[in-house]
Formats: structure tokens, sequence, C-alpha cells
């Protein structure tokens, strides 16, 4: 009988070790350190680790086992951190429609470069099973190699994205597909460890655009055509072209992120999911954390999952930028003109005859005349194309609210007026102020919130295993 010495580090416990082939025993381990199992038959074994999230390594050795005492030497293999994973941001598809994302040099896929990508991973033999059946772009095998290793829940079905069946064809492909979950449109967020979802560049109509996805359950890199673009949903990027391209240089965003590339076939994608805050001209990329302002967007913007940066974004939080549109009356005339008093040519009524102006924001540009009818004491004014604004009459210093009475093509559009009696009336050759005001006025306020934590940029951790 022999022992195992290793070391655990990373990862979330509790930690169930175990070995390949099973000798019929485990060990469940409450924390991480150096570990030691004892009373290990003869043998070659590999060492089994998974963690409180399902990540799982498998030590890259055997571990020979005979009557004596072995105690190996740890190699260091780097994975994630399920607890602290780098997921990288969701972006809604407006963001995408930008044409500005992606870091200078690269964009987001199209629905055709997207099936591009898994019909090679097909050729290549790198279905789960070994085969090059293509399938189809809902049904097929090919997520296993183009799914990152850790942070998928673990599934039993065969040849699934979160079976660790198979591990030859384990993210073959190098794209490393997190299982980074999304925002859907009912403003919550869904399936952290269950699925991973990536925008394509392609609009399927005006509210719907396509993404690829993968779950954890399903050997699929399926195509979905109807999801809504006010969903929040991981980007990868593809370069625009081989030439300038120098391989294991990162590829650095606005930011200053940096990100892996990966060759496959006759693409080059990044490794790791965008979160980058600014497009790629240095305008910023809107931190929408309020679910109403999410669901109401029609404009490019972003966020982290369940809006916890330190767990899941790996970058820093930027401001929280919300934008309030208020409706206020104007206290203050917009226009104002004085206008004469003067006569029809019959002696039937006083007119006020002038250009009001261009009247913001109802209004448009105004032809008004202004009337006075004599008879029943109405104070009038006449616009020529417009029936929505309230008028303000001043004479002599008191004010009159006038109200809409009605389309009067004989006074030349449609009548405000206010009936006061004949005492205000004015006489032919005075004065009068007419001021447009109390229409209603847009004004737009940006608050911007500062992110009461700061996050730094996470290094991956280590997972220590022992090799012979």
């Amino acid at each position: 009988m022999g022992q195992i010495t290793f070391q655990i580090t990373g990862g979330t416990p509790n930690y169930q070790v175990e070995l390949i082939p099973d000798i019929g025993v485990s060990w469940t381990y409450g924390s991480a350190g150096v570990k030691t199992i004892y009373d290990i038959p003869a043998g070659s074994y590999q060492l089994k680790i998974t963690d409180a999230n399902g990540c799982i390594v498998i030590s890259n050795g055997d571990i020979i086992i005979t009557t004596t005492t072995t105690t190996e030497e740890p190699v260091t293999t780097t994975t994630c951190d399920p607890s602290k994973c780098d997921y990288g941001l969701l972006y809604n598809w407006y963001a995408v429609n930008t044409g500005k994302l992606a870091p200078t040099g690269w964009h987001v896929p199209s629905d055709a470069e997207w099936e591009t990508l898994r019909l090679y991973v097909a050729s290549q033999g790198w279905n789960y099973d070994g085969t090059t059946d293509a399938g189809t772009d809902t049904n097929n095998k090919q997520s296993k190699a183009l799914a990152f290793t850790c942070g998928w829940k673990f599934s039993n079905n065969i040849g699934a994205t979160g079976n660790v069946d198979y591990p030859s064809k384990r993210n073959i492909s190098g794209f490393s597909g997190l299982s980074a979950g999304f925002r859907y449109d009912d403003n919550i967020f869904y399936s952290i460890s269950l699925t991973g979802q990536w925008w394509s560049s392609t609009s399927y109509n005006s509210t719907r655009a396509i993404i690829r996805l993968m779950t954890d359950y399903s050997t699929y890199f399926t195509r979905n055509n109807y999801v809504l673009k006010k969903n929040g949903i991981s980007v990868r990027c593809v370069r625009d072209y081989y030439e300038g391209w120098e391989n294991d240089v990162p590829v650095i965003d606005y930011d200053g992120n940096e990100y892996d590339v990966v060759e496959i076939g006759t693409q080059l994608w990044l490794v790791q999911n965008l979160k980058v805050t600014h497009y790629n001209d240095g305008e910023t990329i809107p931190n929408v954390e309020d679910n109403t302002a999410w669901a109401a967007l029609t404009t490019g913007a972003l966020c982290a999952y369940d809006n916890d940066w330190d767990t899941y974004a790996c970058v820093p939080e930027p401001p929280t930028t919300t934008t309030t549109t208020t409706i206020i009356y104007c206290e203050s005339p917009l226009c104002e003109t004085a206008l004469t008093v003067g006569t029809d040519g019959q002696g039937n009524y006083g007119f006020l005859r002038g250009f009001i102006g261009n009247i913001y924001p109802d209004c448009g540009s105004i032809n008004a005349i202004g009337y006075f009818a004599l008879s029943g004491g109405w104070i009038d004014v006449v616009f020529a194309d417009n029936t929505y604004c309230d008028i303000t009459l001043w004479i002599d210093s008191i004010e009159y609210q006038l109200g809409y009475v009605g389309y009067h093509p004989e006074y030349g559009g449609y009548v405000h007026g206010l009936q006061v009696g004949s005492n205000p009336l004015p006489s032919v050759g005075e004065t009068c102020d007419v001021i447009i005001c109390g229409i209603e006025c847009t004004t737009t306020t940006t608050i911007t919130i500062e992110p009461t934590t700061t996050t730094t940029t996470l290094e991956p951790t280590t997972t220590t295993t022992p090799t012979p």
C-alpha cells in the first residue's frame, strides 16, 4: 500500500478527490492546501479533483504506487477559479450594431462566420465522438470541442457540454466558450454555469437578431434566430483579415484589456469574451443596471451578470449613467412679439398681425394673426397651421390664458381665445404683447453614479495536481 501527497489551490470548497481507475473510495476536503491520501493499492492512477461548482481537474500523468510510499512533485496547471470567473460583460445587440464594439482590426462575427466555425470543427473530427458529421445548425455534436473545461454545470448526458466524458475532445478547438449566462428582456439574469450565448452581427428582423449558444446538458452548438435585440449577451470577436497578425501577441481593446487569439481553420478568434466599456472610438458604452431602463433601450448598453462586477466581470466597474427626460412647463416666454391693433378694412374687427417665429418644440414656424372680436368680448389669436400651442396674451400688464376654440378658415387658421368682456379690448393703434408660453419643454438630465467599490483585474488562479 502507498500514499499520495498533493496540493489543492483555487476553486470552491468542498473538494471531492477520486482516483482513476476508481478504487471504491473518495475523499472530501473542506479547504484547499496540501493533502495526503493513504492506503492506496499498488497500481497506476490519475487524480480527479471536483470542486463545489463542478469544476474538474485531472492530473496530467500517471501516479505509480508500489509497495513503498510515493510522494509526487507537483506540476502547476492553470485553470479558472469558478467563484471569480472572468466571464466578460453582457451587451445588447444595439451595441453590436454600432460597428464600434470590437477592438480595431476585429469585428463581431456574422451568422455566416459562426457557421464557418461550426463546420470546421466537425470537419476535423472534433465532434465529441470523433465523427465528422456536421449535423445541422440546431442539431449537432460540436459544443464539447468549443466549450471551456471549467465553469459548466455537470451533466450525465453523453457528449454534453457539461459532461467530462471524451476528455480528448474537451475544448480541442481552443475556443474556450464560457457559460456566462445572459440578461433576458424581462431584465432578469439567467443561466450562469448553464448556458453560453454569443451575438452575431446579423439582424433577423426589427426586434430580433441571430446568436449562437451552447448549454450544459446538450451536445449542440446551436443557431437561434429569435432572440430579442434588447437581451444582454456575450460577445466574441473575429479578426478582419490575417495580414498583420502576430502569433502569441495579445489583442488590446480601448480600455487596455488583453485577449488571447486562437487560430481555428481560416479564422482568428479572441479566446475571451469581450469586456470593454468603451467603443473603439473612445465613446463610453452606458452601464445600465436599472431594469426598466434596460427594457426600454434601443441604443447600445452593457452590464455585468447580475450587475455583480466583482464576481463575474473581472474589470473595474464604470460609473452608472442614468439619463432622465423631464417634461416641464416653460415659465419664461419662448417667443414674443408686439402686435399693433388695426382694422379689417370694414371696421368689423381689430386685427393684430405679425410673424411669431420658430416655436419649439411643439409649434414649429408659425405665421400668427392675432385678432380681437369686438362682438361678444372675445380675445383671440389665430395660428395658421397648428392647434397645440398654449397662448398667454398680455394687455396692460394683465395676463390672459387663451384656450383652443377651433379651426376657422375665415380667420386664417386655428383659433385660441378667451371671452373676457369688452373692457380690456384695445383700441385701433394700440400695441399689445403676445407671448407664446406654457409649451411643454423637454429637458434631459444626465446623472452619473460612481461605483461604491473598485475592482482590479484578476489573474487566473492555479490548481496544482501531481504527476509522477
